[in-house]
């Protein structure tokens, strides 16, 4: 299909053409209020139109017309607190933590030569694009902007030995977020499948803004631009066939940002701190409240200070017994709720710090509800993974052309594991009760994950020698 083929009918314009690929099953994303609520410094709670300085009476001391000095009054502002959290940004790093922890392991059915030539190319594309790296920026976008897209080209380079295979190109890859500035336009049919895809930016150089607008579909790109210099109207720019027979790009998209279950309740607590601050700032220090006359207090820094009143006045530190409490409460709860809601687990080093030694058992119930969220992305990211390989696979056969016909063949999925923190000793105990006490590892690859060897190959080879040595020796030791 040509990009030309959504010209819509009795049209044969630019903007029409644009206008038709721009046509989006949801609007675009509200970037603008979701980096607004990542950044803690431009919550509601910190501006100031929104939570003002209150309005006090300010006594200063003014010489009089007749010389003496006199008190007046005037009106003033007292700051207030604005104590912001970065809650959001919280819940969407945990997340991406728990997903790509670890990196997932790509599978398949590979059995012939050709096809484990396949996969260790693939294997090798991935490695040295830094795919463990890229899931996280791409889970970063979904999650702070609900949309993400990620796009593999070809780059010429002379003699690319890195894939294990000589080849005239190197595979690059670049992700498009909204956070960045960029629009998005997934086209689909009728039966869910990527028919086109087209991206919107900006770029300013020195006085002139130019926009971008790129549209991709199996067998094209093009490309139009318009400027103020232009008229403001689309210009063609450039064609270019695509070569792998597909569109190049991987899309994921999510209905809401990660925090917007709990964003009210951010809201709420950030209000209840700072107006709490408020009032520590009036009443954190003690006061005393006295009946009768006070003939006498002590001087600030005194030691031992006493008050003097007449006979029959009373004193008495005042106290806030229940309001702290209440308000203990309702953080307390606020935060329960913000975690919960967002099966985000709260790994502060308060909350774990008293739970001891846990089981491996214990540890995975710790965890479950992150977990649970994880299994429920694989709906997304299981999708988005295997459509990335996809890609790489058309690329393979353009790369190396006597697996062209394998590579267009093979099916490739990359299997998610959560992150967990891993008990080995348990997992030892457990495999050593399985097998009857037998050895699991070769003795080189436990000297080789030792941490306190530098050179494991030099290490081993001292081992079996003092070995043999002992043996050696045990032979010509008496028995008796």
């Amino acid at each position: 299909m040509k990009v030309t083929d959504f010209m819509p009918k009795g049209e044969n314009t630019i903007e029409a053409l644009i206008e038709n690929l721009k046509k989006r099953e949801r609007d675009l994303p509200d970037v603008d209020t979701f980096k607004k609520q990542l950044d803690p410094l431009k919550h509601d709670v910190t501006d100031p139109y929104i939570r003002k300085d209150k309005d006090i009476i300010v006594e200063k001391q003014v010489r009089g017309e007749n010389g003496k000095m006199e008190v007046v009054e005037e009106p003033g502002k007292e700051k207030v607190n604005r104590i912001a959290l970065a809650l959001q940004k919280l819940v969407v790093e945990r997340a991406i933590a728990f997903l790509f922890g670890n990196d997932p392991k790509m599978s398949g059915d590979v059995n012939s030569e050709v096809e484990k030539l396949v996969f260790s190319i693939v294997s090798k594309i991935k490695k040295s694009n830094k795919t463990h790296s890229t899931n996280r920026r791409v889970a970063r976008s979904l999650f702070s902007a609900t949309e993400v897209a990620e796009y593999w080209f070809a780059v010429p380079s002379e003699r690319y030995t890195k894939y294990g295979v000589t080849t005239s190109y190197k595979l690059r890859h670049k992700i498009y977020s909204p956070l960045n500035g960029y629009k998005l336009y997934p086209r689909k049919d009728e039966t869910g499948d990527m028919v086109a895809f087209s991206l919107e930016y900006t770029r300013v150089d020195g006085t002139i803004s130019t926009t971008y607008f790129e549209a991709y579909t199996d067998e094209e790109k093009m490309v139009f631009t318009r400027d103020s210099t232009a008229g403001n109207d689309w210009v063609f720019k450039e064609r270019r066939p695509i070569p792998i027979g597909k569109i190049p790009f991987v899309f994921a998209e999510q209905p809401l940002v990660e925090w917007a279950d709990v964003q009210i309740l951010i809201e709420r607590l950030e209000k209840l701190l700072s107006n709490f601050a408020d009032t520590n700032d009036y009443h954190a220090s003690p006061k005393i409240f006295i009946e009768g006359v006070l003939k006498g207090f002590a001087k600030k820094g005194d030691a031992g200070a006493i008050l003097v009143g007449e006979k029959g006045s009373k004193a008495s530190y005042l106290s806030w017994d229940h309001a702290p409490e209440s308000v203990k409460l309702e953080i307390d709860t606020l935060l329960g709720q913000i975690f919960a809601l967002t099966q985000t687990p709260n790994i502060s080093f308060d909350s774990v710090k008293g739970l001891g030694a846990l089981s491996g058992i214990a540890l995975k119930l710790l965890f479950l509800d992150a977990h649970l969220k994880v299994k429920n992305k694989e709906e997304t990211f299981t999708e988005y993974l295997q459509r990335r390989n996809s890609i790489i696979l058309a690329y393979t056969g353009l790369l190396h052309t006597p697996v062209q016909s394998t590579a267009k063949e093979m099916d490739l999925d990359d299997n998610i594991e959560p992150y967990m923190i891993e008990d080995l000793k348990e997992m030892i105990e457990t495999l050593l009760a399985g097998n009857g006490n037998q050895p699991v590892i070769p003795h080189e690859v436990s000297v080789r994950l030792s941490p306190f060897s530098d050179n494991p190959e030099d290490d081993y080879k001292k081992i079996v020698e003092e070995t043999k040595a002992r043996q050696t020796v045990d032979v010509f030791e008496e028995t008796f």
